[in-house]
């Protein structure tokens, strides 16, 4: 008898999870504004896109105007020191005492907006995508060049990613299409198009 009960009382304990799984959890945070920078290049009324490199401490931006624009991020982002604690947790103060953005490259990729950006691993290539154009680029702004430039999708793609190693990427777009690029070579190697809505964000596991 007393075996059975202590089996009753496992049965209830997995109940119980499965109902605690089902449920949503409400998480409390006090978020405030911590830096506050002006990214505006060539006149750029919007910004639509950003990315973070944490190692190589690099902020990309997107703009309305087709600009992308690279920042070395302050050291003080990135490796936390007790000023930027302080800041942080002193209510009467408004922001954390940083350094102003490091201006590296601005450049003009498009007439459209550049609506979806991503960084590879090692953070010497961006990925820029122009919805409107169905446009993916791949930038390595250490030499200023292009090491990829495809219009890949008959409407505008909305999503891309760089795969651990690099050597791919790849990208969603509102005609519910996803490609895999191979980034050297330039070709797509592998189109899926069984998605029956727009794919709106891509990822590698």
């Amino acid at each position: 008898e007393e075996e059975e009960e202590e089996e009753d009382d496992d049965d209830d304990d997995d109940d119980e999870a499965s109902e605690r799984k089902g449920q949503n959890t409400l998480v409390c945070a006090d978020v405030r504004l911590s830096s506050k920078h002006n990214c505006k290049q060539g006149g750029a009324r919007h910004m639509l896109a950003a990315r973070v490199h944490e190692d190589l401490r690099l902020l990309v931006v997107g703009l309305s105007n087709g600009i992308f624009a690279l920042y070395e991020l302050p050291v003080e982002m990135t490796e936390r020191d007790k000023d930027y604690e302080r800041a942080l947790f002193d209510r009467p103060r408004t922001t954390a005492p940083y350094s102003e953005l490091v201006l590296l490259q601005s450049l003009s990729m498009s007439s459209d907006p550049i609506t979806t950006i991503t960084v590879n691993e090692t953070g010497e290539w961006l990925g820029v995508g122009v919805s409107s154009l169905g446009q993916l680029i791949v930038w390595e702004w250490r030499s200023e060049t292009h090491v990829l430039k495809q219009q890949g999708h008959l409407v505008g793609g909305t999503s891309l990613a760089f795969s651990p190693d690099g050597r791919a990427i790849v990208t969603g777009g509102e005609d519910g299409r996803v490609k895999i690029w191979a980034v050297q070579s330039g070709f797509c190697t592998v189109t899926f198009s069984e998605h029956d809505a727009a794919v709106t964000d891509v990822a590698f596991s």
